[in-house]
């Protein structure tokens, strides 16, 4: 990304402004499912259960996904002091 140019600036601005109001919220919810999966997974497993691998792995992407999307904001430029129109 060019910082100098403002209209890359713009796009920047208007690509976290629709991480900030659609895609943030999803990964919050999406981390609440992996979450119930991920408690689902020890239960079962405590009771004596099989684990199910795939509702363990769905669990832990869903539940670690807010913070690769924070890392991958990270390093779009979303956090700079520069991101003005």
């Amino acid at each position: 990304m060019n910082w100098k140019l403002r209209i890359d600036r713009i796009h920047r601005l208007k690509e976290k402004g629709e991480f900030d109001r659609v895609v943030m919220p999803l990964s919050y919810l999406g981390m609440g499912i992996g979450f119930l999966a991920l408690c689902w997974v020890g239960i079962v497993r405590l009771d004596g259960g099989k684990m199910h691998p795939v509702a363990l792995v769905l669990g832990l992407f869903f539940f670690v996904l807010p913070l690769i999307l924070t890392v991958i904001r990270y390093f779009r430029g979303h956090f700079s002091k520069r991101l003005i129109a």
